[in-house]
């Protein structure tokens, strides 16, 4: 989409999001029919912001994969090929392509939540059963260190794990792991430096976490380095880190 559509689309659906607000969306949508806000196509509801033929268009990852290997885990949750103390399985909502790469955009830079809890929803769709059978005790988004967060205004994946957290009954953790060391954005380092920039970056205080089983949550997995370096730190305070949650993994 151009930009002077993208402008257009953005705006009228601040404006969808208003008037959802004031209780008057449907006299609106008679008005200005929602925009989707991937092609600009009109969106079946304004309060998902993307409309059916690019939702389509995901990749979905209807199995779990290996954090450590990549491999696919087509039976159980346990790798065959690594060890349990060194890895997990990651659930994921789809590829990091678009259309999802472009919806998680939106949602992450541009402040889009509705579309980031839509697409929470469809990935409770494709593996909330399978989640709901391990026995979690807690979902544990990854943290932005606070001077990130604070500009951003939010962590995408905090609200991620109110969605999941909300649809598995799981109480959410968004106090024991924290950043404390503040790193150089990951989407810009090369797949060595992304490990280096990342390690111990982590930390956990507060509550005890010791023998709880939990589930780490983010919006997008590429090399691992994050996932992997928070599993290392939870599992060091003597949590058992149960799997990962994403809504896009790269490479796949």
């Amino acid at each position: 989409m151009n930009s002077m559509v993208t402008k257009s689309v953005s705006g009228l659906t601040l404006v969808h999001l208003a008037a959802q607000k004031l209780g008057l969306p449907h006299v609106l949508d008679f008005i200005y029919p929602p925009r989707c806000l991937l092609c600009g196509a009109n969106a079946d509801q304004c309060d998902r912001l993307l409309c059916m033929a690019c939702i389509d268009r995901i990749n979905t990852l209807d199995e779990p994969f290996c954090l450590n290997c990549g491999d696919v885990i087509a039976s159980g949750t346990a790798c065959p090929e690594c060890s349990p103390e060194d890895t997990m399985p990651v659930f994921a909502l789809g590829s990091y392509v678009d259309p999802l790469r472009a919806g998680l955009h939106e949602f992450k830079y541009h402040g889009y939540h509705a579309v980031g809890r839509f697409l929470g929803s469809r990935l409770l769709a494709v593996h909330g059963e399978r989640l709901a059978a391990l026995g979690l005790d807690f979902a544990v988004p990854i943290p932005l260190h606070s001077l990130r967060e604070k500009r951003r205004g939010f962590n995408q994946a905090g609200i991620l794990s109110d969605i999941i957290g909300n649809g598995l009954q799981l109480p959410v953790d968004d106090k024991s792991l924290w950043q404390f060391r503040k790193t150089r954005d990951q989407a810009r380092l090369d797949p060595a430096g992304r490990w280096k920039n990342i390690t111990g970056a982590f930390a956990v205080s507060g509550a005890n976490l010791d023998g709880k089983r939990v589930a780490l949550i983010d919006d997008v997995i590429t090399t691992g380095a994050t996932m992997q370096e928070a599993r290392r730190t939870l599992a060091d305070a003597g949590a058992i880190p149960v799997c990962g949650i994403v809504l896009a993994a790269a490479g796949r």
